[in-house]
């Protein structure tokens, strides 16, 4: 079970880099980051934790706006409000 969550770790990251963002969080979720414990972890556990918890809301914060990012986050929309979306930058044209 702990390579398991460690190879769910590193898939979701890879899923992300390709741009498979919906893959990524599906990853994330299966690997259970929310119950994960990081006492008497290795630093590079840590690493890959962290790195899975800022990619998660990354794509949580941009997944709420209906024009764009609809594109690049196809299907239902991960939760994100309003006032976050106008934070940020417009994509590059």
């Amino acid at each position: 079970p702990q390579y398991m969550c460690e190879a769910m770790l590193i898939l979701g990251k890879l899923h992300y880099v390709e741009g498979s963002y919906r893959d990524a969080v599906s990853m994330y979720a299966r690997a259970g980051i929310d119950d994960i414990s990081v006492e008497n972890k290795p630093l590079y556990q840590m690493r890959l934790l962290s790195e899975a918890f800022v990619i998660k809301a990354c794509l949580q914060l941009l997944g709420g706006t209906q024009s764009w990012w609809s594109e690049v986050l196809p299907g239902r929309p991960l939760p994100g409000t309003p006032a976050q979306l106008r934070r940020l930058p417009h994509p590059p044209d």
